[in-house]
C-alpha cells in the first residue's frame, strides 16, 4: 500500500469528535485492506504529520487514540456544490425531523455545505436557496413550546428503540400519574409535534402532543413491537388527526361557487370525485370522504361560498352552525 493510499484509508477511519479510534485499531483496519501489518509505528508517525495539516487530535493514552477535533469542518472529502446544495436545503427544510443525535453528527457536514455554497463562482447554488419556500395552507400559528430535555429523550427513544417514562399533562391541565411510555413513530401537523405510542403494556395507540410533556427520562427497557402497526398506515388509515366523528366514509354532495370549486378540478377530494355545473353561478360536487372533524372545518371555511347537500345529518349540522353563527354576530353590540 503505497503512502498516498496509506494516509487517504488513515483519515477514512477516524470518527468525529469525541469517538476515538485507537492506532491498534488503525492497523486492524489497514491490514483487512492489504497494509502491512507491522506498520504500527508507520502509523504512529503518519498521524502525527496528518495532525499538522488536518484538523485531527490524539489523546495521551496508550495505545493512542485519534478522531477528528472538535471544531473540524472537513469530514467529508470533495464536497462538490450539488453535495453541498443537498445538506443545506436538508438543514433549511428538514431539520425538524431528524434526531439529535444525526444532527450533532451533521453539523461539520452542514458548516462545510455552507462554505461550499457561499464559495459557488457563479452564484446558482445559493440562489437556488432563496428560490425554495414551504408553505402550509390555514392560518399561521406560533408554535408550542417544547421542553428541550424531553425531545432529546423522545429522539433517542425512538432512535434506539427503547421506552422511556414520562410526567404528561392532559388537555384539561391536570397531570396523568407518571407513565411508561413506549414510542412508536412521531407526526408533524403544521407546527406541532405528535407521539404516537402506546402506555405501560397497553395495545391501544395513543395520540400525545410533545408539547404537553413535562418531563422525560429514559429507560433501558426495549420498546414493544405491536403487531401489525403501521405508522404510515395509522395515518392514512386511522385519520386521527383529522378528528374522526364515525368510523365510515359519507358521500358529501355540495355546491359550490365556480371560483370556491375551482382547485377541486385539479387537486380532487377523492378518486370519486365528480363535478356538474349546474348553472353559470354554481357546480355541484360530489365524493366520498372520511367523516371528520378537519371537513367541517374546510367547508365552514368558504363561507357562503358553499352549501352542504347530503348527507343530511351533515347538512343539519351546517345549517345550525350557520344559524348559531348568524345569532352570535346579529346580536353583537355594535
Amino acid at each position: 500500500m503505497n503512502t498516498f493510499v496509506r494516509y487517504f484509508n488513515i483519515l477514512r477511519l477516524l470518527k468525529p469528535y469525541p469517538k476515538r479510534t485507537s492506532t491498534t485499531d488503525i492497523q486492524k483496519a489497514l491490514h483487512g485492506l492489504g497494509a502491512d501489518e507491522r506498520v504500527l509505528r508507520t502509523i504512529q508517525r503518519d498521524l502525527a504529520k496528518l495532525s499538522k495539516d488536518f484538523q485531527i487530535d490524539g489523546d495521551e493514552k496508550s495505545p493512542r487514540g485519534w478522531c477528528w477535533s472538535k471544531d473540524a469542518t472537513v469530514l467529508l472529502p470533495g464536497m462538490d456544490l450539488n453535495t453541498a446544495l443537498t445538506f443545506r436545503l436538508m438543514q433549511a427544510f428538514m431539520r425538524p425531523l431528524i434526531p439529535n443525535a444525526c444532527l450533532m453528527a451533521a453539523e461539520k457536514h452542514f458548516t462545510e455545505a455552507a462554505r461550499v455554497v457561499n464559495q459557488d463562482p457563479q452564484g446558482h447554488h445559493q440562489a437556488w436557496l432563496e428560490k425554495v419556500q414551504i408553505i402550509q395552507r390555514g392560518q399561521p400559528l406560533l408554535p408550542p413550546t417544547i421542553n428541550e430535555e424531553v425531545l432529546g429523550v423522545v429522539y433517542q427513544a425512538l432512535f434506539n428503540d427503547r421506552r422511556f417514562t414520562a410526567a404528561y399533562c392532559k388537555r384539561d391541565g391536570t397531570m396523568m400519574d407518571p407513565c411508561t411510555v413506549n414510542p412508536l413513530g412521531l407526526v408533524f401537523v403544521n407546527k406541532t409535534v405528535y407521539l404516537v405510542c402506546t402506555l405501560w403494556d397497553y395495545d391501544d395507540i395513543k395520540l400525545m402532543p410533545l408539547h404537553r410533556f413535562e418531563s422525560a427520562s429514559p429507560l433501558d427497557t426495549e420498546a414493544r413491537e405491536i403487531n401489525g402497526f403501521s405508522l404510515e398506515r395509522y395515518v392514512k388509515e386511522q385519520k386521527e388527526l383529522d378528528f374522526p366523528l364515525s368510523e365510515g366514509n359519507i358521500k358529501l354532495v355540495a355546491s359550490f361557487s365556480p371560483g370556491a370549486a375551482y382547485h377541486l378540478r385539479e387537486t380532487p377530494l377523492s378518486n370519486d370525485q365528480e363535478i356538474k355545473n349546474k348553472s353559470a353561478d354554481e357546480v355541484i360536487v360530489s365524493a366520498t370522504v372520511a367523516d371528520t372533524s378537519q371537513l367541517r372545518w374546510w367547508l365552514l371555511g368558504f363561507g357562503d361560498q358553499v352549501e352542504v347537500l347530503k348527507p343530511k345529518k351533515l347538512r343539519d349540522e351546517m345549517i345550525e352552525t350557520a344559524k348559531g353563527m348568524a345569532q352570535r354576530y346579529c346580536s353583537a353590540k355594535s
